[in-house]
């Protein structure tokens, strides 16, 4: 348990020594001050909180901090005088065990069982985890804005409330009538310290009033988990984040009002419902950089709803490093964005080179938005076979039911053969009366690199007034190479015009701008135009800049 900055620990410190009427002044050079004020701080806290373990005289040792310090009880079992010698050496210590009967411990004062610092100001409550792997629970109880945490250690209350209690041991009531309300409830731990973790216990129909922030900053900190059904209520919003470990979101996590939920971690998996009104969606796991471990970015998994009223929804995930793992993986769920509210969606894989490395992957998925715009960007880094931006299949829906556009883009930035920006199999790509883009890049040197590939009855249409435009490159590649490849799929509008634009700069055999074969439909079945474009930039023989085989391209009028 260390207090959060330097004036607190010279605070304390200059209280201690005088409290105590028989104490020996100790050596104190300037650039030393810090790190032997901290020492005795720890060496008070631990040795008055627990009295079983001190004989009448001890010396402490730590030589791996350079600390040394002889200790003697008084008759009311408290430290009565406290010595601090310079930095540790091995004649002080033979010069003390002449002149004193002791006992002598050696240890490392850091390791020791400290306690969560509790400091309460202006309406705001910081809980700073000070050992390693300590573990914090919250409880939102009955009355509306109190709370109850539990930590494995205990907690030590800087700035006393009557509003704060901790009188049990490893347990901390927090009440409504604190001093100056309670505006926010805010969790970190100390930079020292390793393995912190958050959980949330079961309030039943309880919710939180008040905000609540979690952030675990260390590079080696715990999970961070919602196991129990948790609500935040009145525009009270969550806000979790942990640096270098997972969050999990089991069971529903909703809020109500204006509240919101961020989620920021290195891998975030969601198996339980996360719902809000009008407040936004975050779930970010994608610091920039590739984190070890074996993970998707994001997953969403099961009969699971993603699903916002009116606010915004926004997820970002990254695949871990040297690994295969897709940057947002959604299977057999539903990620819907009501009302104006704008679902965004970013998914970078991990840069294994083995295969299927996929930036975003959907299987058997709904995503949608009303009015709102809906915009998907994957991109694969894998090194491998099999290297793809965005995958769609198994009867995946991706879908504007109203104004909204819908932006899909898809970049096989690496990859050798099967390297595809797109790919959408027994899916759906649709949207009423905004305007649909699917623009899909495929970087594979190998063969079979293609920029969009539509594949087993995929559906890409707008049905109302909305306008298509798919492009399609395969900016490098060898043998049958192809900008666009649709195999037995259709691509419609309605009123709207109809663009497709491929390209491809295969250096082999069989390289086609765009490539219609086995059933492919392209149409406009009202007013709407059909443009198609395609060019062979490269290639050596069966180099086509369109090529239709047994396929349709129509329109109505």
């Amino acid at each position: 348990m260390k207090t959060t900055t330097i004036a607190q620990i010279r605070q304390i410190r200059q209280s201690l020594f005088a409290r105590f009427a028989v104490v020996q002044s100790p050596v104190d050079h300037a650039h030393e001050r810090e790190r032997k004020s901290a020492a005795v701080l720890q060496l008070y806290r631990i040795l008055n909180y627990d009295s079983n373990v001190w004989v009448p005289t001890q010396v402490v040792a730590d030589r791996s901090n350079n600390v040394f310090a002889r200790l003697r009880r008084g008759v009311s079992q408290r430290v009565s005088a406290l010595t601090i010698r310079k930095p540790f050496s091995e004649e002080n210590l033979e010069r003390t065990k002449r002149a004193f009967a002791f006992s002598f411990i050696e240890t490392s004062l850091e390791k020791r069982r400290l306690m969560a610092t509790v400091n309460y100001s202006s309406g705001q409550l910081l809980i700073e985890t000070d050992s390693d792997s300590e573990s914090l629970t919250i409880l939102a109880n009955a009355t509306a804005g109190e709370y109850t945490l539990t930590t494995n250690t205990d907690f030590n209350i800087i700035g006393a409330d009557s509003g704060l209690n901790n009188s049990t041991s490893g347990i901390l009531y927090i009440y409504s009538n604190l001093t100056f309300g309670l505006g926010l409830i805010q969790i970190t731990n100390n930079a020292a310290n390793t393995g912190s973790s958050f959980s949330f216990q079961d309030s039943g129909a309880n919710g939180f009033a008040n905000s609540l922030t979690v952030n675990f900053s260390n590079g080696s900190d715990g999970t961070i988990t919602v196991a129990n059904s948790t609500s935040f209520i009145n525009g009270a919003d969550l806000s979790l984040r942990t640096a270098s470990n997972s969050i999990t979101v089991s069971s529903p996590l909703s809020a109500n009002s204006s509240s919101d939920i961020s989620l920021t971690g290195r891998n975030i998996v969601v198996t339980g419902n996360i719902t809000t009104a009008a407040g936004d969606i975050m779930l970010d796991a994608n610091d920039g950089s590739y984190q070890t471990g074996t993970f998707d970015g994001v997953q969403i998994n099961g009969a699971v709803n993603v699903n916002t009223t009116s606010g915004n929804i926004t997820i970002d995930g990254r695949g871990s490093s040297s690994r295969d793992n897709a940057g947002v993986k959604l299977i057999s769920s539903k990620v819907q964005a009501g009302g104006a509210g704008n679902l965004t969606i970013t998914g970078v894989s991990g840069d294994g080179s083995s295969s299927q490395a996929y930036g975003i992957s959907a299987s058997g998925v709904t995503v949608t938005t009303s009015s709102g715009s809906l915009t998907v960007t994957g991109t694969s880094c894998g090194t491998g076979t099999d290297s793809w931006g965005v995958f769609l299949d198994n009867a995946a829906n991706i879908s504007a039911t109203g104004a909204g556009n819908v932006t899909i883009t898809g970049t096989a930035a690496n990859g050798t053969s099967h390297a595809f920006g797109i790919v959408v199999a027994t899916s759906n790509i649709t949207t009423s009366s905004g305007s649909l883009t699917v623009n899909g890049t495929s970087c594979g040197t190998g063969a079979y690199s293609r920029g969009v590939y539509l594949k087993a009855s995929a559906n890409i249409s707008a049905t109302g007034t909305g306008n298509v435009t798919i492009t399609g490159t395969a900016a490098n590649g060898a043998s049958s190479a192809s900008g666009i490849l649709v195999l037995t799929s259709n691509v419609t509008t309605n009123s709207g015009s109809l663009m497709v634009n491929g390209t491809s700069c295969g250096t082999g055999t069989d390289s086609w701008g765009v490539f219609l074969v086995n059933a492919a439909n392209i149409s406009a079945t009202g007013a709407g135009n059909v443009t198609i474009t395609g060019t062979a930039a490269n290639g050596t023989s069966h180099a086509f800049g369109i090529f239709v085989a047994t396929s349709n391209i129509t329109t109505s009028s």
